[in-house]
């Protein structure tokens, strides 16, 4: 019988030290944990109330590292090791798992990673598992569509509570987040100058937001356009902008996450330069 181990991280610090180099060898692909555990180190850092619920890395009998597990308070974030996880492994993670007796309420990852993880974990738990989202992640190394009429500009503190209003529209499809919820991931993104908005004639039309920085890249998010100011290419414009000034930075590329159920976005990021790096998904548990 393979032999699997198991370890159990208590600190983001410890766990992102000993894992990045696997991490980074799919750098884009594992973005989001990347992303998330480096923001759970600075919250570690300054005290504040904690991100990261549970980390882990699941090795086979060689000492591979084979399974990447990151517990937000939201979701459980999988990543791929250096080798591919057999069944036993997704087993141990899943007993695991249930032995720290911490809440799951969604999985992120790639498939089909993610897909065989989730039906073990609803076959062990009976928690019915949803899809939230199928999607598509994409990298871009050079903006090959440029920005139409109009400014990028970065957030004011003025601006805010409209940001609040359509963060809370945007995750109310997506997230499921409340109002207060957004309001504080507007206030973050404000306080570490990542938030970003489309001016024409004096009008915000459009949000981004530039985000989780790892060693070469950042990911583009929370790009939104109200209604009223929808197919006049305003996101576009704004996600095009965005992603020069991420590239002028100093990053090596962007990452996106994109939704599959809507083939429109899909092939205007990839006329701007994007280029798919494989699927993913995030189911819910009931």
């Amino acid at each position: 019988m393979e032999q699997v181990n198991v370890i159990s991280y208590k600190s983001s610090a410890v766990f992102l030290t000993e894992n990045r180099e696997v991490l980074e060898n799919r750098e884009a692909e594992n973005s989001l944990l990347l992303g998330l555990a480096q923001l759970a180190v600075d919250q570690e850092k300054t005290g504040q109330e904690p991100l990261a619920l549970g980390s882990w890395r699941v090795e086979n009998e060689a000492g591979e590292s084979v399974l990447l597990l990151f517990l937000s308070t939201k979701n459980l974030i999988i990543a791929c090791g250096t080798s591919t996880p057999s069944k036993g492994a997704l087993e141990s993670a899943v007993a695991q798992l249930l032995n720290s007796d911490l809440p799951v309420s969604g999985m992120v990852g790639p498939r089909p990673l993610t897909d065989e993880l989730a039906a073990l974990w609803e076959t062990r738990t009976s928690h019915q598992k949803t899809i939230a989202m199928n999607q598509r992640i994409y990298e871009l190394r050079k903006v090959k569509r440029l920005p139409g009429m109009g400014r990028l500009i970065q957030a004011e503190p003025s601006m805010l509570p409209m940001a609040a209003d359509w963060t809370f529209a945007f995750g109310s499809v997506t997230e499921g987040i409340t109002r207060d919820e957004a309001e504080k991931l507007v206030q973050q993104g404000y306080d570490r100058k990542q938030l970003y908005f489309w001016e024409l004639e004096g009008r915000i039309v459009s949000m981004a937001k530039a985000a989780r920085p790892t060693t070469h890249s950042m990911t583009i998010g929370l790009v939104y356009t109200p209604p009223e100011h929808r197919n006049n290419g305003y996101a576009s414009s704004c996600v095009a902008a965005l992603s020069q000034q991420v590239l002028n930075q100093g990053f090596h590329y962007c990452v996106l996450y994109t939704d599959l159920s809507n083939p429109t976005s899909n092939h205007i990021y990839q006329d701007m330069g994007y280029v798919p790096v494989c699927d993913s998904v995030h189911y819910r548990f009931s």
